[in-house]
C-alpha cells in the first residue's frame, strides 16, 4: 500500500472517525435534550393552563362567597333584595345570571320555585360587558344546577347555545319559616377560555375539559385516550393516534377541581426541532467529512510527492546517473531530507568520478599485469606443450632413427638385414604415432573454429559410437545407449562433437582393455536449458589425485606406449569451445563416468 493511501486511511481513523463518533452521540444527546425541553414545555403549558383555571373559578367563588355571606337575607326588602343581587351581579364581568330559589323547592309541574330574578334585559345599556342571556338559555341553565351544589364542590358547567356558564352556589338564610334560600350565580367561561387559549405553545392546542370528560375550551373528542385520574393534581403525557392516522403527543394537567388542561400537538411537529437540527448537524458532519478528506488527500499529496521524489532520484542514483539533483518546495522536515539527498548525491558522485579514476588506474595496471601474467602463461603453456610434444615426438623419432641407423650400418657393411618387413613395420608404426599427435595438436587448435549449427544431440551421440566402433579393431565391448525422450537440440559443430565424444568413448573402452564389462552412454535433460550426456565405463577406475591432470595434454595413465594423453585433452576443449562443462567421478565397485553438460539451442549460455 502506498504511503498516500496510508496518510488518507490514518486522516479518517484519526480525524473522520472521532469526528463523526462525537457529532453523532452529540445529535443524540441534543435530540434527547429537545424531546425533553419540548415535553416540558407542554406539561408546562396544560400545568399552568390547569392552574390558571383553577385560580380563577376559585378566586371567583371565594369572592363572591365573602360578599354573599356579608348581607342579611332574610331582613331585607324586596327591593332591597333586588339591590344585593344587582350588586353581586356587578362584581364580575363574566357573571351572566344571579338570582334566588328555594332549596329543594319545586312545583306540582317540577319547575324550580324562584324567590327572586333579576332581569338583565332591561338593564342591558348599563351592563354591556356582560354575557347576555336569554329566556331558553336561562330555564336550561337552571334546569343544569344539581340541587346539591355547594361552594365546596364546583358544580359541572351548564352548556348553552354557544358557551358554557359555571353555576355557583351559595346557602343564605331566608325566611325562617320557610324552606331554605340558594343563591345562584352563573358565570360565562368565554373570558377563562380565551385566556386559557392564549397561554398555549406555538404550533400546539389546548383543551380544557371537566371530570366527566366534557369538553370547556376548546372540541376534545379523545376522551378515550386520557388515562384514569383520582381527581387530584396530575402531570403526565401520552402518546395517541387519531382517527385517521395521525400520531399526536398529548401533556395532560389534573387540578383540584377535577378539571383537565390538555396540550396537544401532532409527533411530526414536535419533532421537526429535532429534524432541523439533525438535517444540519449531517449536513456540518458531512461538510467536515469532506473536508477532513480533502485535507487528507491534501496532506498525502504534500508528503506522497517529495517522497515520489526522493524515490525517482534513489533509482536514477543506482542507475549511475549522479548528478541527479531533487527541486526543493519546502523548509520543513521533507526538505531538509531533500537537501540532505542532494548533498549525499553531491557527494556520491563525486567520490564516485574519484573512485573510477582510480579504478581506471588500477584497472590499467592490472591489465599490464594480467596482460603480462598471460604472456608468461602462455610461454609456460607453450614450453610445456612444446616439451610435450617434444617428448612424444621424441620417443617414436628415436625408435625410427635407431632402426634406420641399424639398417645403415649393416647395408654399409653389406651385411643382410634380417626380417627387415619387422623393422620396417615398426618404424611405420613409430611415424603413424608421430602422425596421431601431429592430428591431435591440430583439433586443439580447430576446437575453436566456427560452423556451428542447431544439430540433434542423438545424432551426434550415434555418430560418435560409429566412429568408435569402427576403430575398436578385435576388442569387442558392449555400447549400452540410453536416450532420454524427444531429440534435444544444442548449437554447435556435430563433427567436432562427435570426435569429443569418441575420445572419451575410446578412453573407456582402453580402459577395458584387459576385463569384461560394457561402455554406457545416457542421455538426459535437465528442466528446459541443459542436455547432459553421461559416458560410464566398468573398468578400474582413475585415482582421485589424479583426476584433476587427465585433461592436460599428453598426460596418460596407459602403460606399454598405447596413449598419447591428447585424447581427452582433445575433447575438453572442443566441449569448452560448445560452452559446455565436462566432470569427472569414481563409480561404486569400479569405473568412472564422464558427464558432459551442454546448453540447448535457445539457451546458449557458457557452463564452463
Amino acid at each position: 500500500m502506498k504511503i498516500r493511501a496510508r496518510i488518507v486511511i490514518v486522516v479518517v481513523f484519526v480525524a473522520v472517525l472521532p469526528v463523526l463518533v462525537v457529532a453523532w452521540t452529540t445529535l443524540a444527546v441534543h435530540g434527547r435534550a429537545l424531546d425533553k425541553q419540548s415535553t416540558e414545555i407542554r406539561t408546562a403549558s396544560a400545568s399552568f393552563s390547569s392552574e390558571l383555571a383553577q385560580v380563577e373559578v376559585r378566586g371567583a367563588a371565594q369572592a363572591l362567597a365573602g360578599l354573599v355571606s356579608s348581607v342579611d337575607w332574610a331582613s331585607l326588602s324586596d327591593d332591597e333584595r333586588d339591590g344585593a343581587l344587582w350588586l353581586i351581579f356587578g362584581q364580575l364581568d363574566d357573571i351572566a345570571v344571579v338570582y334566588i330559589e328555594t332549596k329543594q323547592g319545586e312545583t306540582e309541574q317540577g319547575e324550580k320555585v324562584s324567590v327572586a330574578r333579576l332581569d338583565v334585559g332591561e338593564a342591558r345599556g348599563q351592563w354591556k360587558e356582560h354575557p347576555e342571556v336569554g329566556n331558553n338559555d336561562l330555564a336550561s341553565f337552571s334546569e343544569g344546577v344539581n340541587p346539591t351544589d355547594s361552594p365546596q364542590q364546583i358544580a359541572r358547567p351548564v352548556s348553552l347555545s354557544g358557551y358554557l356558564l359555571l353555576p355557583l352556589v351559595f346557602p343564605i338564610s331566608g325566611n325562617p319559616s320557610g324552606p331554605e334560600w340558594r343563591l345562584i350565580v352563573g358565570i360565562s367561561l368565554t373570558h377563562l377560555c380565551e385566556r386559557f387559549a392564549s397561554r398555549r405553545p406555538p404550533e400546539t392546542d389546548s383543551y380544557l375539559i371537566d371530570a366527566s370528560g366534557q369538553s370547556i375550551c376548546g372540541s376534545w373528542t379523545y376522551v378515550g385516550a386520557l388515562p384514569p385520574t383520582s381527581g387530584a393534581v396530575e402531570v403526565g403525557e401520552l402518546r395517541f393516534a387519531t382517527a385517521d392516522g395521525t400520531s399526536m403527543l398529548a401533556a395532560i394537567a389534573t387540578n383540584k377541581l377535577g378539571w383537565r388542561a390538555i396540550v396537544t400537538q401532532v409527533v411530526s411537529v414536535a419533532e421537526s426541532p429535532k429534524r432541523e437540527m439533525r438535517h444540519r448537524s449531517l449536513f456540518w458532519i458531512v461538510l467536515g467529512v469532506i473536508g477532513a478528506c480533502m485535507a487528507g488527500v491534501y496532506l498525502a499529496y504534500g508528503i506522497a510527492r517529495p517522497i515520489e521524489s526522493l524515490k525517482l532520484a534513489a533509482e536514477a542514483v543506482e542507475k549511475g546517473e549522479y548528478d541527479h539533483r531533487i527541486e526543493i518546495h519546502s523548509g520543513d522536515e521533507i526538505g531538509a531530507l531533500g537537501v540532505a539527498f542532494n548533498s549525499m548525491s553531491s557527494e556520491i558522485q563525486r567520490w564516485n568520478t574519484e573512485l573510477q579514476e582510480r579504478v581506471e588506474s588500477r584497472t590499467s595496471e592490472l591489465r599490464e599485469a594480467q596482460g603480462q601474467l598471460l604472456e608468461a602463461k602462455k610461454m609456460a603453456a607453450l614450453a610445456s606443450l612444446t616439451s610435450g610434444v617434444a617428448h612424444e615426438m621424441n620417443n617414436p623419432l628415436t625408435a625410427v632413427l635407431a632402426l634406420t641407423q641399424a639398417m645403415l650400418r649393416k647395408a654399409k657393411r653389406g651385411e643382410t638385414v634380417k626380417d627387415p618387413v619387422k623393422t620396417l613395420t615398426t618404424v611405420e608404426g613409430e611415424v603413424y604415432r608421430i602422425a596421431a599427435i601431429v592430428a591431435d595438436m591440430c583439433l586443439l587448435d580447430e576446437a575453436s573454429s566456427g560452423g556451428y549449427l542447431d544439430c540433434d544431440i542423438h545424432n551426434i551421440v550415434d555418430l560418435s559410437v560409429e566412429k568408435s566402433l569402427s576403430m575398436q579393431g578385435d576388442q569387442s565391448t558392449e555400447i549400452v545407449v540410453e536416450k532420454a525422450e524427444g531429440s534435444p537440440l544444442i548449437f554447435g559443430n556435430s563433427a567436432q562433437l562427435a570426435t569429443a565424444f569418441s575420445k572419451i568413448i575410446d578412453n573407456a573402452m582402453q580402459a577395458m582393455a584387459e576385463r569384461e564389462g560394457k561402455v554406457g552412454i545416457r542421455t538426459r535433460r535437465v528442466g528446459s536449458e541443459l542436455v547432459v550426456v553421461e559416458i560410464s565405463d566398468e573398468g578400474c577406475g582413475i585415482p582421485e589425485e589424479l583426476r584433476s591432470k587427465v585433461f592436460e595434454p599428453f598426460f596418460t595413465t596407459k602403460g606399454n606406449w598405447r596413449g598419447t594423453g591428447m585424447g581427452l585433452a582433445v575433447a575438453h576443449q572442443i566441449i569448452y569451445a560448445h560452452n559446455g562443462r565436462i566432470t569427472i567421478a569414481g563409480l561404486a565397485g569400479g569405473g568412472t563416468m564422464f558427464s558432459i553438460t551442454l546448453p540447448v539451442a535457445s539457451k546458449r549460455s557458457h557452463l564452463a
